[in-house]
């Protein structure tokens, strides 16, 4: 063997040593990244359980649930716990009384609250799993009417009907046109739940998916409407989406 033939594997054999010994310490530098990433992602989890949540899901995937509002009617005045929960994750983003870990409130036969509140509100944060297929497409100023119309051949009375269109009435103005999608109880409980210490004996829960458009002529499925009967210890809730 010639004396260059042998420099050659000589320095051949010197290079792969010293791609390998580069190598295990880009592995190491990979390794030691990805394990400072676990270990920080793993203690903001453990300081707040709805950040978990909040990175898994992006925003456009999840809704939020605008001012639902919850009446209760009993047949005498009695104390009441109620909790609303996420089956597939979510948060309550505001509250009034203040939810904690639930409402303990006294209610009385009139539906009044605490003395003073009319209906348990909040507003939440869920992932987006209503339906878009079934709705109504609205001029923007035949709203009121449609909603004091529909909300009254669903069951609603006229101070909750006028709760909603004295509150939602002026913030719809930037569209020409409204599709409005109703979610109804089977679909709300996919996302929220109510849970009660003691369980109503009628329960009925509505909320409106409301999105601007311009197109008047959008093809959408007409929804079936029945109507809500009030039987004992009612609880109504409306809310937008």
């Amino acid at each position: 063997m010639s004396s260059d033939v042998a420099k050659v594997i000589t320095f051949s054999r010197r290079m792969e040593v010293s791609m390998c010994k580069n190598t295990r310490k880009s592995s190491i530098i990979i390794f030691t990244i990805f394990l400072c990433s676990v270990l920080m992602f793993s203690c903001e989890r453990d300081k707040s359980p709805l950040s978990t949540w909040d990175a898994f899901y992006p925003a456009s995937s999840t809704t939020l649930e605008k001012k639902p509002n919850i009446y209760l009617y009993p047949m005498d005045n009695m104390k009441l716990d109620v909790k609303v929960v996420f089956p597939t994750g979510g948060k309550i983003v505001e509250s009034i009384p203040e939810h904690k870990s639930g409402w303990h409130v006294q209610v009385e036969k009139s539906g009044l609250i605490d003395g003073k509140y009319r209906f348990l509100y909040y507003e939440s944060k869920t992932l987006d799993l209503y339906q878009y297929e079934k709705g109504w497409i609205v001029p923007q100023n035949s709203l009121k009417n449609f909603f004091e119309e529909k909300m009254a051949q669903y069951g609603f009375i006229e101070p909750e009907i006028k709760d909603f269109v004295d509150y939602w009435i002026p913030l719809l103005t930037t569209h020409g046109f409204y599709a409005i999608y109703p979610q109804e109880e089977d679909i709300i409980n996919k996302m929220i739940r109510l849970e009660f210490s003691q369980n109503p004996d009628s329960l009925f829960r509505l909320f409106f998916g409301i999105k601007g458009t311009n197109i008047p002529n959008l093809e959408l499925k007409e929804p079936k409407i029945e109507k809500f009967e009030r039987k004992g210890f009612s609880v109504v809730e409306w809310g937008v989406i």
